[in-house]
């Protein structure tokens, strides 16, 4: 499958394709508005995210964090991290913790909790 993705070169994902990556964080700025060359919006983070499973890029257990969200043209966060939810996305925020262990070490894999936990 392959998704056209605007501002992104195809030998960017030709690199990426050596990795099996844990964790993708990708800025959503633009959220429902249109994307710019600068700046995704929610619909690119979600087709982002869909490529780099389909290639083998994000593990299937890796976690994908949309952040860098415009109050301008993002949904409050209550009403946009079920929406990201259900496409596999957590709506990234202020205070959010990811915790990566490494195999070998009691490896748990991926946990998401908030700084005042």
């Amino acid at each position: 499958m392959q998704l056209t993705l605007v501002g992104f070169p195809m030998r960017l994902f030709d690199y990426l394709r050596q990795f099996a990556l844990d964790l993708v964080v990708a800025d959503a700025t633009f959220g429902l508005a249109p994307a710019t060359d600068e700046h995704m919006n929610l619909e690119q983070v979600r087709k982002l995210r869909e490529r780099l499973l389909c290639e083998g890029i994000l593990k299937e257990s890796g976690q994908f964090v949309a952040t860098h969200f415009s109050p301008h043209w993002t949904p409050p966060h209550r009403l946009l991290a079920p929406s990201l939810q259900q496409d596999g996305i957590i709506a990234g925020h202020d205070g959010l913790w990811i915790v990566l262990e490494t195999k070998g070490t009691g490896d748990q894999g991926l946990g998401t909790g908030n700084s005042d936990a």
